[in-house]
């Protein structure tokens, strides 16, 4: 998953008319990497043109940006077993 530290937005209208929101940990992407199997090591999916790294060059949010990866369990449950995430991944 790939998310902004930060943003920002200005409301026009509604009951929040005038005001800036603040938000942290705004989702950009969420991506199936690879998968793992019982017994056997991590499975990496290819990765081609639009990857990570060429799009948040080109949104200029390199900076501003987290990458969190979790595992998640298999089947219908989908229970998250683990995770781990990683700031200030920009130059």
């Amino acid at each position: 998953m790939v998310a902004l530290n930060h943003a920002e937005s200005r409301v026009l209208r509604g009951g929040n008319s005038g005001r800036k929101l603040t938000r942290v940990g705004v989702v950009q992407s969420l991506t199936k990497i690879g998968s793992l199997e019982a017994g056997k090591g991590f499975a990496r999916r290819r990765s081609g043109e639009g990857g990570f790294k060429e799009r948040s060059q080109q949104s200029g949010y390199e900076t501003n940006m987290r990458v969190i990866a979790f595992v998640q369990q298999g089947g219908s449950a989908r229970q998250v077993i683990g995770g781990a995430a990683q700031e200030k991944i920009g130059k």
